[in-house]
């Protein structure tokens, strides 16, 4: 109901903007880079999954680095479908290919897509958090930053 006092109500559609971390094709190109970080450039989907958490909590990615300390809270690997969906866009590119022992590895193009990706500068936010863990991330530091027994 309108008044004169109140005048009327105007609605103005106007797009939402969507996050960079659904964006396909940001999605990927993390990926590459995370997959890059692992032991052999070749990763699990829990490795995957616990670097992506790390990424997005502080404690997550000092546990990830080794950090055992009681001050580092507990922090519970995410599973994110969307880093799921990533993981089948990259296979069916042929940016990725899925080994027999369920681990995903780089393929040629994949390499050439992380340089360029690389050369772009971006992701400059993820790369200075992947910076933070040292070395090479391998099964094992995955599944113990996953809370997962030896």
């Amino acid at each position: 109901m309108s008044t004169p006092d109140t005048g009327r109500l105007i609605f103005t559609p106007r797009p939402a903007p969507v996050s960079p971390r659904l964006r396909p094709a940001h999605r990927v190109a993390l990926l590459l880079e995370m997959i890059d970080k692992c032991h052999g450039a070749k990763a699990t989907l829990l490795q995957l999954h616990a670097i992506d958490t790390a990424l997005a909590d502080p404690d997550a990615r000092r546990r990830l680095a080794g950090d055992d300390s009681r001050d580092v809270a507990l922090s519970a690997v995410r599973v994110d479908p969307a880093l799921n969906r990533a993981v089948d866009r990259a296979i069916g590119e042929g940016l990725l290919s899925m080994n027999t022992n369920a681990t995903v590895e780089l393929t040629p193009a994949g390499r050439n897509a992380l340089e360029a990706v690389r050369g772009a500068d971006i992701l400059r936010a993820e790369r200075a958090a992947l910076a933070e863990i040292p070395g090479k991330i391998t099964r094992g530091k995955a599944r113990a930053a996953a809370g997962a027994r030896p």
